[in-house]
């Protein structure tokens, strides 16, 4: 399999076999873990490989793995729907070249991607290098962007969701119960992907984001392609995004609120961040929020501030209606190419 077909065949079923350590690192989108070698016994192997060499290396690994190979079949076959499936290891070599026969030998059509996961790693970062048509939808904290995405995806504009992808919203609170948050790797892999499946002759929409997005990092050249793109930039009442905010993190663990506020500190001030601690012990969100929006407002100014004037065009909404403010933005937007 090259990686033109892999490309073309993604969502179809495919097998990692490499350990389990590595698949969470990164892998491709889509793929299921079936280890070959777990963690520990392809530590065994490298050991022996080092010490005592190639040969050596393999036979301890078929005498590791040869007598679960029927319970690696079953797995494979639990984990698809259907007797064709693609297998992948890092680069190729004995693991997916094994696991293939294996599953051959058991009935299944099963097809080895050349060079393994490197191949389509390298694939990855290269879309990175590549111009995209983006347009960036930007607007101060509340302004309900992620929702409006998702919302012009609907209506058939190309959306990407960094912050669902990165599993973090951005902020110091943008962390919370959004789950666990993918490597580094894994985030570049499951972007590339989004990218190449776009029309280049069509707007992609991209919310405004800093570099970091909790310990994500956005790649170098897409990021630098986002602050030189053009911005549709939303303003809304204060009432409305205070509405809105409360909404979305007065509901959210008090806890966990305290100690992402806490770590604000040093830019609030410690009597600032106090007062807000304090707002948020007894229940009083909309008074925490204003103290917050002071300081994440200053720092979107500051942010959009870089960005070239005649880059920036302002579209005003005027009330809570997202399906409404969704068209508008949409509208405003071809009515200025």
């Amino acid at each position: 399999m090259h990686i033109d077909n892999l490309i073309a065949s993604i969502g179809s079923p495919l097998i990692d076999v490499r350990s389990e350590g590595e698949f969470e690192q990164g892998h491709i989108p889509g793929a299921v873990n079936v280890p070959l070698l777990n963690n520990d016994e392809r530590k065994q192997v490298g050991i022996c490989y080092k010490k005592r060499g190639q040969q050596k290396a393999i036979e301890l690994g078929y005498e590791l793995v040869g007598h679960k190979f029927k319970d690696k079949l079953q797995s494979v076959q639990d984990a698809i729907n259907g007797n064709k499936v693609g297998v992948y290891c890092w680069r190729g070599g004995l693991r997916s070249e094994l696991f293939t026969k294996i599953l051959v030998d058991g009935g299944l059509e099963a097809d080895r991607l050349q060079d393994g996961y490197r191949t389509f790693r390298n694939w990855a970062l290269e879309q990175f290098d590549q111009k995209f048509p983006l347009v960036i939808l930007g607007g101060p904290t509340g302004c309900g962007k992620t929702e409006l995405l998702h919302l012009m995806r609907e209506k058939g504009e190309q959306i990407i969701d960094l912050e669902g992808l990165a599993k973090h919203k951005g902020s110091a609170y943008g962390g919370i119960q959004m789950g666990t948050q993918p490597t580094v790797e894994h985030f570049e892999n499951q972007l590339a992907l989004e990218l190449h499946q776009f029309d280049r002759n069509a707007p992609i929409w991209v919310e405004n984001e800093s570099r970091l997005l909790g310990r994500v990092k956005l790649p170098d050249t897409f990021y630098e392609q986002m602050r030189s793109a053009k911005v549709t930039q939303i303003e809304l009442p204060l009432a409305i995004r205070i509405e809105r905010i409360s909404k979305e993190y007065a509901v959210l663990p008090k806890k966990e609120l305290i100690a992402a506020t806490a770590k604000l500190e040093k830019r609030l001030g410690n009597q600032k961040m106090n007062k807000a601690i304090e707002h948020i012990g007894n229940e009083e969100f909309d008074r925490w929020i204003e103290i917050m929006l002071a300081y994440y407002d200053k720092s979107y100014a500051y942010g959009n501030s870089l960005r070239d004037k005649k880059d920036v065009q302002s579209i005003e909404l005027l009330d809570n209606d997202m399906n409404k403010n969704a068209d508008l933005i949409i509208d405003h937007y071809h009515q200025q190419i």
